[in-house]
């Protein structure tokens, strides 16, 4: 990006892309003001900042595919790469999707590059000799001008052509490129890997970012893993029903926040593992309350059936506090097993009113459980079915719970007697 501007102020043209093509270099771009003519003066003008920042992202991808050649092994070859001002993204061979613990090497390897502050060597050199030099870079395909451009990132050319063949170099990016460059890795500053995905069948990418950008992706990932941290250390066993809520509340925070985050692909994969380890644990803890305070309510609830049943009703109705629909089978059925008695369950339980009748076949023709249902459900707004042996449904309206209570009590009333 720049431009190209007429010596006499007279005209102005904006530079998008420069390309070589045929032994010319071909600028793109838009002409913002004037008109130009051959053989006019022109001055070129480089954005510099914004170069600085893309010669970064260049020597990047170089320090980048060397780690991953490190990391993957020799089948890595490079498929494309795209640099700007804020990131480095670089495509390569590869048959399966890269493990955290691969993607964090990759970065440690990077970072290694930088606090070593190695030299960014750059020279023309016969592309015979290039091509001798050991552990050469070169993307399969493209054709190289002769001479051709070496940039080595540590070792100087003198020195790789003074001894080409030594294993030496096998741990330093050697490559041949013409782009632009800055003078050393320590200008790098900072490194993280924050994205890895598929581009096609058996060709992965990365993107990296560096400097304030890569700092920032370090602190928001140190941030959230405290808070991870603080979330999973946390004793499942000794948490009740509101503990529960408020972890799952967090834990859903940290999730979503995650998922947004730029920061390290192999952190952002830590988090993502301890919070479903620490899911399972919740949900497990969970049903164990769930499963005493229904066997708490069962216990409770036969009591009151024992009380109805002595006084000789034929039917009861169970307000309860806390069970769910699939705690209500299981408490019902004890309560018509021991009692005999027709019986109706409402609870409120995750803002709602769950419900379920149960009538012995003896009352069924005259309080089919699945009319009973539907008509306490009424009151709730809620909706069920089933059989007239027995129903289940749930209804939004907690607030009408009295008024539904009340219905069921009605309706068993008048159809089975007081």
């Amino acid at each position: 990006m720049g431009s190209l501007v007429a010596l006499d102020g007279g005209a102005s043209f904006r530079v998008s892309s420069v390309q070589s093509f045929g032994g010319y270099v071909l600028h793109v771009g838009a002409l913002e003001e004037g008109s130009l003519a051959t053989g006019a003066d022109l001055e070129c003008r480089v954005e510099w900042e914004r170069r600085q920042l893309v010669s970064k992202s260049h020597t990047l991808t170089h320090v980048l595919n060397l780690a991953l050649h490190e990391v993957l092994g020799e089948g890595v070859s490079q498929k494309g790469s795209l640099v700007d001002q804020s990131k480095a993204r670089f495509d390569f061979a590869h048959t399966k999707a890269m493990t955290p613990a691969e993607c964090q090497k990759v970065e440690q390897l990077v970072n290694v590059a930088v606090q070593a502050q190695l030299p960014v060597n750059i020279e023309t050199v016969p592309l015979d000799k290039a091509l001798e030099i050991n552990n050469l870079r070169a993307v399969f395909g493209e054709r190289y001008p002769d001479p051709v451009r070496v940039v080595s990132i540590g070792p100087t050319i003198d020195q790789l052509l003074a001894a080409p063949t030594s294993a030496e170099w096998e741990a330093y990016s050697i490559e041949l490129c013409g782009g632009t460059h800055i003078a050393a890795s320590a200008e790098l500053g900072a490194f993280a890997l924050v994205e890895e995905s598929a581009v096609a069948k058996g060709v992965r990418r990365v993107v990296g970012v560096t400097g304030a950008l890569a700092s920032e992706a370090v602190k928001t990932g140190e941030a959230l893993k405290a808070r991870q941290t603080a979330l999973t250390s946390a004793d499942v066993d000794a948490a009740g029903a509101e503990a529960i809520e408020e972890a799952k509340r967090e834990m859903n925070e940290i999730k979503v926040a995650t998922d947004a985050a730029t920061m390290s692909v192999y952190l952002k994969a830590e988090l993502r593992s301890a919070i479903g380890v620490h899911e399972k644990l919740l949900l497990k803890r969970a049903k164990q309350l769930s499963a005493g305070q229904t066997d708490r309510a069962a216990a409770a609830a036969v009591e009151v059936a024992e009380a109805a049943a002595a006084a000789g009703q034929t039917w009861v109705v169970l307000e309860l506090d806390g069970v769910d629909s699939k705690g209500l089978q299981p408490l019902v059925q004890k309560v018509t097993k021991q009692t005999g008695l027709a019986t109706i369950a409402l609870s409120v339980t995750d803002g709602k009113v769950a419900c379920l009748a149960s009538v012995p076949k003896e009352s069924v023709e005259a309080l089919p459980a699945n009319t009973w249902l539907s008509t306490v459900l009424a009151e709730v707004s809620g909706r069920g079915g089933g059989k007239p042996a027995q129903a289940q449904g749930s209804g939004p309206e907690v607030a009408n719970l009295s008024k539904a209570v009340e219905v069921a009590r009605e309706v068993a009333s008048k159809a089975l007697g007081a």
